[in-house]
Parts: C-alpha cells; sequence; structure tokens
C-alpha cells in the first residue's frame, strides 16, 4: 500500500503492488513466474486490486514439453500447461488405447480404464469363467481352454498374459491367481503392491474374474 498526503490535509491509499504466497512482490499490473504457477497482479472488473494465479506457461512434466504425450508403463500421459500430467488412455500389451472412463473388447476380455474423482485411476479387465464340460464315462476326462484345446487334469497354463489357470478333477477349468505385466503373481481374491501400484484378483459374484492394477493412493 502507498499513502498519499495532499496539502490540505486529506490523505488516500492506494494498492501498489500484491504479495504472493511466498511473500514475493508483484508490482501492479506484473507478473511473477514461481514453481509451477503465474501470478498476476491487476485490476479486476470491479476496479479492486487482485491476486490471480494462472498456470506457469513455460513448466514442464519432467524431461516432456507442455503438449507432448508419453507412454508409462499402461498408461498414456500429456503434459499441460503448468507442468500438469493428464491421463488420455490405458494402453494394452499390444498397443490397442482404451480412453479414459472407456471399455474396450480385447482378446475375449472387457477392459476398463477408470478414472475416479480424487484421482486414482485403474486399468482392469474381466472374463467370464467357463462353465465345466460334460464328458462321457469312457473317456478320460479333459478341460478345454479358450483356444478349445484340450488340458489333462493337474495341467496349468497361462491365458491371455494374465491368468493362471489348472484343469480340475471335474473337468473344470479354475483360475488360480492373476499375472501382472512385470511378472508379480496375484493371488486370487488378493492383492499385492509393488513399486508404489498396487495389483488385485478377484472372482466378482457374477462368475467373472476382475484384474485390476492402479498406483497406490
Amino acid at each position: 500500500m502507498r499513502c498519499t498526503i495532499n496539502n490540505d490535509g486529506s490523505w488516500k491509499t492506494e494498492v501498489v503492488a500484491c504479495l504472493s504466497p511466498s511473500g514475493s512482490r508483484i508490482p501492479l499490473n506484473g507478473k511473477i513466474i514461481e514453481d509451477n504457477s503465474e501470478w498476476s497482479c491487476a485490476n479486476n472488473d470491479q476496479g479492486k486490486v487482485a491476486l490471480s494465479q494462472g498456470p506457469n506457461p513455460y513448466a514442464t512434466c519432467g524431461n516432456h514439453a507442455v503438449g507432448s504425450r508419453w507412454q508409462e508403463k499402461s498408461f498414456e500421459l500429456e503434459c499441460r500447461p503448468g507442468g500438469v500430467r493428464e491421463l488420455k488412455a490405458c494402453v494394452t500389451e499390444d498397443g490397442q488405447r482404451i480412453p479414459v472412463n472407456g471399455t474396450k473388447q480385447v482378446g475375449g476380455f472387457t477392459l476398463v480404464c477408470q478414472q475416479y474423482q480424487n484421482g486414482t485411476v485403474v486399468f482392469h479387465g474381466s472374463k467370464s469363467v467357463k462353465a465345466p464340460q460334460n464328458f462321457s464315462q469312457d473317456h478320460a476326462v479333459k478341460c478345454i481352454d479358450e483356444q478349445s484345446g484340450q488340458r489333462d487334469i493337474g495341467e496349468h497354463w497361462i491365458e491371455n498374459h494374465r491368468f493362471n489357470k489348472t484343469c480340475k478333477e471335474n473337468g473344470a477349468v479354475e483360475v488360480v491367481n492373476c499375472i501382472s505385466k512385470d511378472g508379480y503373481s496375484i493371488p486370487l481374491n488378493g492383492q499385492i503392491i509393488r513399486n508404489r501400484t498396487k495389483y488385485s484378483c478377484e472372482m466378482t459374484s457374477q462368475g467373472t474374474i476382475r484384474y485390476a492394477a492402479g498406483p497406490v493412493e
């Protein structure tokens, strides 16, 4: 503030600068850059001096420039003004994109890329478990996998890169556990945390197997 005293004894005060949250002085009608923010001090529509915050137009997202896109694990990100990292899509192992809050059918799976209001992102898929098939008594019991191949009782195999399955005595195919992209085994109806990522594997009430991976909150 500046106080001016006139010769007739009258006086007035006027704003000559604003202070940023860190205490930096911003001249009236001026701007400064602090971290990922641009602070400006100016008269608003009501004629009052206001301090405004906006994105730093020069801020980057690490080594990524504003407007660029890149992939981290299973997520496609874009660098927005102010150095804000914005999720654009989830990406499958073969490069297929599922937009944020969208779904896609891939290899018999329903894949979902879901972002919650608190910013948490979960990329998960579900697949129905086939009911056991009946075999005649004069044939050995076999299981049928997703490629219509026969499997022996007690045999284990990986299907769709995500599910470790086995053949039971009655010809039923059961999921033993889920497998993450990085090769971690997640027990059925359990979860693990590795490298700040939470993985879960569960059987839903509808009988489908649901695998999910997302950052730890």
